[in-house]
């Protein structure tokens, strides 16, 4: 079985660090595991990133800060955090998820997974 996790950062955040976690637990126990990120602050060898390149970084900061400050201006009354869904990026012909039996999903908020992007994942 291969299971491949999702989260927008490297263990930022708690459901980076839990991502991180279990993906090392499960490796421990011989399941091929792995995780992908949208961003990586630094080169890891614990995660791959799908933003590999100075453009795509630079895609992939736009998004994350695009849609961080408009939905805090959106939305000012309301105090849960959510997304807009106007940003994202697809992530399903990477050959990790391509080849994953299993998808976990951490946090995929901050422009990394829109709606229309998570509707491709589920058509995998």
């Amino acid at each position: 079985m291969k299971v491949v996790h999702l989260n927008t950062y490297e263990g930022n955040g708690g459901a980076g660090r839990a991502c991180l976690r279990l993906n090392s637990a499960l490796n421990a126990i011989g399941v091929d595991s792995s995780v992908m990120v949208y961003f990586q602050f630094k080169e890891s060898k614990l995660t791959r990133s799908f933003s590999r390149g100075p453009i795509q970084r630079a895609r992939a900061v736009l998004n994350i800060l695009s849609e961080r400050y408009l939905s805090k201006a959106v939305a000012k009354a309301v105090k849960t955090p959510f997304s807009l869904g106007w940003f994202g990026t697809s992530v399903i012909d990477h050959p990790e998820v391509q080849s994953a039996d299993i998808i976990h999903l951490h946090w995929i908020n901050h422009g990394f997974l829109s709606p229309k992007f998570l509707a491709e994942l589920d058509e995998l």
